[in-house]
C-alpha cells in the first residue's frame, strides 16, 4: 500500500508541477536525431503488453478494453529528437511535442483519444523521458541508448487497467 500512496503522490506532484532534482548521466544530445523501427515484432509485443494489462478483467470488460487500448497505443515507426532555442521536440509516433526540458508540465492534447494532458521532457538518469499525464491514463516513453541502437520503453497506466501495459522497441538511426 505504500507504493500505492507513493504512486499517487508523485503523480500529484508532477500534476502540479513540482520538479524534482535530476540525476543524469547523459545529455540529450545523445538523442538528436531520427530513429526508424528495428524491432520486427513490434505489433505483437504491443498487442502482448494489452493481453497482460488486460488479462484479470471480465470477458465484455476485456474485450472493451482490448480495443480501446490497441487503439490508444498505436506502434511508433519513427522516433525524432531535437533540442534547441524552443525547446526539446521529442515525437515518438503521433506523439510529438516540444517542451522546454525538465520544466513543469505542459498542456497537452492527446493525439489519439483528444484527452487533455499535462506533458514533460526530463532527462533521469541514462534515459530520456517523454510523459503525458491525464485523467484517465499516463503514457510514458522512456528513451535510452544502448551502442547504436535506441530502445523505447513504452508504458500506459490507467485506473481503469488492473495492470500497466509495457513493452519495448528497438530503433536504429535514419
Amino acid at each position: 500500500m505504500l507504493w500505492r500512496a507513493t504512486l499517487c503522490t508523485g503523480l500529484a506532484l508532477a500534476w502540479l508541477g513540482v520538479g524534482f532534482a535530476q540525476e543524469t548521466d547523459v545529455s540529450v544530445d545523445e538523442f538528436v536525431g531520427t530513429w526508424v523501427l528495428a524491432s520486427s515484432d513490434a505489433e505483437s509485443r504491443r498487442d502482448g503488453a494489452v493481453e497482460r494489462a488486460i488479462a484479470d478483467m471480465g470477458l465484455v470488460a476485456r474485450t472493451i478494453a482490448r480495443r480501446r487500448l490497441g487503439d490508444g497505443m498505436p506502434v511508433p515507426r519513427e522516433i525524432e529528437v531535437d533540442h534547441g532555442d524552443q525547446g526539446t521536440r521529442i515525437r515518438v509516433g503521433v506523439y510529438d511535442t516540444t517542451f522546454a526540458l525538465s520544466a513543469a508540465p505542459s498542456r497537452y492534447r492527446e493525439p489519439v483519444g483528444g484527452d487533455d494532458m499535462r506533458g514533460t521532457h526530463r532527462l533521469r538518469g541514462s534515459a530520456l523521458v517523454q510523459q503525458f499525464v491525464g485523467e484517465s491514463a499516463t503514457v510514458t516513453h522512456t528513451l535510452r541508448r544502448s551502442g547504436d541502437e535506441l530502445r523505447a520503453r513504452v508504458a500506459v497506466a490507467s485506473p481503469h487497467l488492473p495492470a500497466d501495459a509495457v513493452y519495448e522497441l528497438r530503433f536504429r538511426r535514419r
